[in-house]
């Protein structure tokens, strides 16, 4: 990542605080296995940049990016490795799910020091002008010897309730997204894409191997073999409510508790899952200034 994008993450998404927390006499979600984390943008034309920015890093893997073509990256990535339409209404550019998407990569990248297994652009289908399937970010730790799935999820929305018990929530959407079914079909997708990974030395190449060479082959046994976990991070950006960001985290612990019913999974891996909690000053005004700067072609960071 270059190193002034990596500045301006670590000093506009800025840490609150963990929950529980004692001090606010706060919770953590009762669906989190691990504490969540809140955040907070020091500004919305920083966190904008963001986005802006690492569309790159999003979309391409870093042996890829060299300082010379950042425009043409940054082209590409727009109209080849996710979907955004210049010729849509604004309105419907605001439902893209890349704003939030580059978000997720920055933080698990920087603050969780789990590095992408792929770059997200590569699974991109432009033929279909989808929004790209499957999960919402594929980062990977190597943990002794352990094998640490970081795939996450996003919701960039206004109102913290769509974003997570609505009909398309991250809490909505969660028994389908832990499944054995669910994350083998998103292993699969990856292995088909062996030779775009994001590292050739990844930790994740003997369970690819094994998917390719034994279509057949189960979760469970790769679980077993591979001693693989997945880390499931959920993060939602969603509008700060005008009696403070203290207030707008209580609400939305309040909201899980009384919306979200309780869960268990099936799946053969054991989980880990946790909240990430950033509310934002205007989600629509970040995203607007985001396409504002896409159609004036606004200059680079190098």
């Amino acid at each position: 990542m270059r190193t002034p994008l990596r500045n301006l993450i670590q000093n506009t998404i800025l840490f609150r605080y963990q929950l529980p927390n004692a001090d606010l006499e706060f919770s953590k979600s009762k669906i989190s296995t691990e504490e969540d984390s809140c955040y907070t943008p020091a500004n919305n034309d920083d966190f904008v940049s963001i986005i802006y920015n690492a569309v790159i890093e999003y979309a391409f893997n870093e042996y890829e990016i060299t300082e010379h073509d950042f425009d043409i990256l940054h082209r590409r990535a727009l109209t080849r490795k996710l979907k955004f339409n210049e010729d849509a209404a604004d309105e419907q550019k605001l439902k893209y799910g890349f704003y939030g998407e580059v978000i997720l990569y920055c933080m698990l990248y920087i603050f969780y020091e789990a590095p992408p297994v792929i770059a997200r652009g590569h699974l991109y289908q432009v033929l279909e002008n989808g929004e790209t399937k499957g999960y919402d970010a594929y980062h990977l730790i190597d943990n002794q010897g352990g094998v640490e799935l970081w795939f996450g999820e996003v919701k960039f929305f206004s109102r913290f309730s769509s974003a997570t018990t609505g009909p398309n929530g991250a809490i909505t959407n969660l028994k389908k997204a832990i499944t054995d079914n669910y994350l083998n079909r998103n292993l699969i997708a990856i292995s088909e894409r062996i030779n775009d990974l994001a590292t050739k030395s990844s930790v994740l190449i003997p369970v690819l191997d094994d998917i390719k060479s034994d279509p057949d082959i189960k979760i469970s046994e790769l679980s077993q073999k591979h001693n693989i976990k997945l880390v499931y991070p959920i993060l939602i950006l969603f509008d700060e409510k005008n009696d403070g960001y203290d207030k707008t985290i209580e609400d939305a612990l309040d909201h899980m508790e009384n919306k979200a019913e309780e869960m268990s999974f099936d799946v053969s891996v054991d989980v880990s899952l946790f909240f990430i909690l950033i509310p934002v000053n205007g989600s629509k005004e970040i995203k607007s200034k985001v396409i504002e700067w896409i159609k004036d072609k606004k200059p680079l960071m190098s």
